[in-house]
C-alpha cells in the first residue's frame, strides 16, 4: 500500500470512529503527530466534538508543550480552540507558565475561541516581558472584541513598540472600531503602520477622512494603495446621502488630478482584498473611462461583487457596451454574465444588430440575458428576430417574455407578427406570446390551435386561454379536457386556476375525477388557487390517499382553503411519502400540537423534511435546545443551513 493510500485509510479510520474513553482520547492524540495534515486535522475535529471534552485537555497541553513537533503543536492548539469554553480555564492558566512561548501560544488560542472570559488574562498580557506575547495578546484582543479590549487597542496606538501599534491597528480594524481621525492621520507616516490606518480610515464618517483616503489612492507602495481603496469601497457603503455625494464629488476630482487614473483603477481591481476591489469600481464608475469595461467585468470573478461590477459597467454607458459586445468571447464566464446583465440595463441605447447577433449566436445563458435586453430595447427591428426564435425550445419561453415586454413598451406589429408565424407554423411559446398580447384578438386563433396535430401547440392553446378571460378559458377548457393526451388535459386543469370557482366547479371536479394521476394534481392546484371550497369533500378523499403526488398537493389546497381538518392533519402527518408530511408540516396548527410533529421530525431519514421541521420549529422562542442538539449532529449541508436559520429566528423570538 502507498504512502497516501495509508493516509487515506487512517483518514477514513479517524472520520469513522466513536472516541469512548481514555483510550480513545490518547489514540487521537497521538494521531496528532501524523504526518498527513488532512489526519491532523481530522484527530483535532473528533476530540473538539468528545462527550465530555475537558478529558482531553490535559493531553492536548501536553502535545502543546512538545517544542519537537511542530505540526503537533498546531494541531493541538487547534482542537483547543474547538473545544472553546471547555479547554477555556486551562489556557487561561496556561498564560501565568514560566514559558514565554507557552503564554504566546495561550494567547493565540484564547484568540482562537473568541471568548470574552479570556479577556482579563489578555490584557495583562499586554505588560509581558516578552514581545512576542505581547503582540499575541493584542491580536487576540482584536478578535474578541468587547469595551476593555477596544481601549486598551486604542491606549496602544501610542506604544513605542512599532509591532504592538500595527497590531493595536489591525485588530481595530478587525472589530470595525475606528479611533478618532486625530490619532490616525499621524500613524498614515508610519512605514509599518499606514497600510492598517488607511483601512480604518473607510470606517471613520468623517469628511476629512475621505481627503485622506483620496490622497493614498494613487500611493506606490501597493500595500498602501490596497488599503485605501478598501477603505474607499467601505465608504461607499455608508447610507447617508450627504455623503454619498460628497464622497463622490471628492474622488471625481482626486482621479481628474491623478496621472494615469485608469491604469491606477486596473491596477487596483487585480487586488487580493474585496473592499479593495469593490473601492476600486466605485472608482470606475466615478472615472467613466470605457476602457476599463473588460477589466471591469472579470471583477466578477467574485460573486459578491458581480452586482456592483455590473453597476459599474452601467455607468460606463453605451461604449463600454460596445467593446463588451465585441470581446465578450475572450472574457471568463462569470466576466460574461456580468458583461451580459449590463447590456439588459443599457439595452435602450444599444445597437439592435449587436444585441440580436447575441441573442442567435450566443452560449444558451447569454442567449437568454441578450433576449432580455431586446424585449426592454424598445425597438420595433426586435420584434422579428423574437418571433424566429419562439420555434427554438432552449430560449423560446424567454422570446415570448420579451415579445409580450416590447408589447407593452409600445404599438409594435408583435401581435401581427406572432399571427402569422402561428398560421404558418405554430409554436407553443407563439401561442402563449400571442394570448398575453393580444387578450381578447387571439381567440380566433387559439381556436385553431386547440385543434392543432401537435399536442405541445394544443397544451399551450388552452392554458393561455386563461390569459384572456373566464370565458375564453372555460370555453377552450370544455376542449382540452376532452383530449386524449393527458398533457393537454393536465393544462386543461392549469388554465382554470385564475377562473372564479363558481364558473369552473364542475369542470374541475371532472379533472378530479380524471383517470390519469397529473392531470387530477393540476386540478387540485387549480382548486387551492380559486379557493373552490365546494370541491373540499373531493379534496379531503385525495388527502387521504396513499399516492403521495395527490394527496401533498390536496393537503396543500386545504390549507390554503382553511378546510384542513385535525384529523386529516393528523394521518397526512404520518404519511409515508415525505412530501405529503411536508405539507402537513407546513400547514399545522401554529400550539404544541404543530410543534411536538415538527420535533419528532427532526430526525426524519430525508434531509428536506428535517428542514420543513426546522421552519416550522423556528417560530417557537422555546425550541432553541432542540434545534441545537439537532444541528449538532446534522451533517447535510442544507438541512443544517436551515437549522442554523430556524435557530437564529428562535432567538431573536426570545430575545425580542
Amino acid at each position: 500500500m502507498t504512502g497516501s493510500a495509508e493516509a487515506e485509510e487512517r483518514y477514513r479510520s479517524v472520520l469513522e470512529a466513536e472516541p469512548r474513553g481514555s483510550l480513545g482520547v490518547e489514540a487521537l492524540v497521538q494521531l496528532l503527530y501524523d504526518e498527513s495534515w488532512r489526519v491532523r486535522g481530522a484527530a483535532a475535529e473528533r476530540l473538539s466534538r468528545l462527550p465530555d471534552g475537558q478529558r482531553a485537555v490535559p493531553s492536548l497541553l501536553a502535545a502543546l508543550a512538545d517544542r519537537t513537533q511542530a505540526c503537533a503543536r498546531n494541531s493541538a492548539a487547534e482542537a483547543l480552540i474547538r473545544l472553546g469554553s471547555a479547554a477555556a480555564p486551562a489556557v487561561i492558566a496556561l498564560m501565568r507558565h514560566p514559558d514565554a512561548d507557552q503564554r504566546r501560544f495561550a494567547a493565540d488560542i484564547l484568540g482562537g475561541m473568541r471568548l470574552r472570559e479570556g479577556t482579563d488574562a489578555l490584557l495583562g498580557a499586554l505588560e509581558d516581558a516578552d514581545q512576542n506575547v505581547r503582540i499575541s495578546a493584542a491580536e487576540a484582543l482584536g478578535r474578541i472584541g468587547g469595551e476593555p479590549a477596544v481601549r486598551e487597542l486604542k491606549r496602544l496606538l501610542n506604544a513605542g513598540d512599532p509591532l504592538l501599534r500595527l497590531s493595536a491597528l489591525q485588530g481595530l480594524a478587525e472589530l470595525r472600531c475606528p479611533p478618532p481621525l486625530s490619532q490616525l492621520v499621524p500613524l498614515l507616516q508610519d512605514v509599518k503602520a499606514r497600510g492598517s490606518a488607511y483601512r480604518l480610515l473607510g470606517l471613520v464618517p468623517e469628511r476629512a477622512a475621505i481627503d485622506c483616503i483620496c490622497g493614498g489612492l494613487a500611493a506606490g507602495q501597493r500595500s498602501v494603495a490596497e488599503a485605501a481603496f478598501a477603505a474607499l469601497g467601505l465608504q461607499r457603503s455608508s447610507a447617508d446621502p450627504a455623503h454619498q455625494e460628497f464622497l463622490q464629488r471628492r474622488v471625481t476630482d482626486a482621479l481628474a488630478r491623478m496621472r494615469a487614473a485608469g491604469e491606477v483603477i486596473e491596477r487596483a481591481l487585480g487586488f487580493a482584498d474585496r473592499d479593495a476591489r469593490a473601492g476600486a469600481l466605485f472608482a470606475a464608475t466615478m472615472l467613466r473611462d470605457a476602457s476599463l469595461a473588460t477589466a471591469i467585468a472579470e471583477a466578477a470573478r467574485d460573486d459578491l461583487l458581480a452586482d456592483d461590477v455590473v453597476r459599474a459597467l452601467v455607468a460606463l454607458g453605451p461604449a463600454a457596451a460596445e467593446l463588451l459586445i465585441d470581446r465578450l468571447d475572450s472574457l471568463s464566464k462569470p466576466a460574461r454574465f456580468a458583461a451580459a446583465e449590463s447590456l439588459v440595463q443599457m439595452a435602450a441605447g444599444l445597437r439592435i444588430s449587436a444585441l440580436i447577433r447575441l441573442a442567435e449566436g450566443a452560449e444558451v445563458e447569454i442567449q437568454l440575458l441578450a433576449i432580455k435586453a431586446l424585449g426592454q430595447s424598445g425597438a420595433v427591428d426586435a420584434v422579428e428576430p423574437l418571433v424566429r426564435m419562439l420555434s427554438d425550445d432552449p430560449v423560446a419561453g424567454a422570446a415570448a417574455q420579451a415579445l409580450a415586454s416590447l408589447a407593452r413598451k409600445g404599438d409594435y406589429p408583435v401581435f401581427e407578427q406572432l399571427e402569422k408565424s402561428i398560421a404558418s407554423r405554430p409554436a407553443a411559446s407563439a401561442v402563449w406570446a400571442l394570448a398575453r398580447v393580444g387578450k381578447s384578438r387571439s381567440l380566433p386563433s387559439l381556436r385553431r390551435t386547440i385543434r392543432d396535430a401537435d399536442l405541445r401547440v394544443r397544451a399551450a392553446s388552452v392554458e393561455a386561454a386563461g390569459e384572456i378571460g373566464s370565458e375564453a378559458a372555460i370555453e377552450l377548457a370544455l376542449i382540452g379536457l376532452e383530449d386524449s393526451d393527458a398533457a393537454v388535459r393536465c393544462a386543461a386543469a392549469r388554465g382554470l386556476g385564475p377562473v372564479s370557482s363558481t364558473a369552473c366547479g364542475a369542470l374541475l371536479r371532472r379533472a378530479l375525477d380524471d383517470s390519469d394521476a397529473w392531470v387530477q394534481a393540476a386540478a387540485i392546484e387549480s382548486a387551492g388557487e380559486n379557493a373552490s371550497t365546494e370541491l373540499a369533500p373531493d379534496l379531503e378523499r385525495l388527502a387521504a390517499s396513499i399516492d403521495g403526488l395527490r394527496a401533498a398537493r390536496a393537503v396543500r389546497a386545504l390549507a390554503r382553503m382553511k378546510r384542513l381538518s385535525p384529523a386529516l392533519w393528523q394521518s397526512a402527518v404520518c404519511h409515508r411519502d415525505p412530501e405529503v408530511i411536508k405539507e402537513a408540516l407546513l400547514a399545522g396548527p401554529s400550539g404544541p400540537e404543530g410543534l411536538a410533529a415538527a420535533a419528532k421530525h427532526l430526525s426524519h431519514p430525508r434531509w428536506d423534511v428535517r428542514a420543513a421541521a426546522a421552519r416550522v420549529l423556528s417560530t417557537s422562542p422555546d425550541s432553541r435546545i432542540l434545534l441545537s442538539s439537532a444541528l449538532e449532529r446534522e451533517s447535510d449541508a442544507l438541512a443544517r443551513e436551515a437549522l442554523v436559520e430556524a435557530l437564529n429566528q428562535s432567538c431573536a423570538k426570545k430575545n425580542g
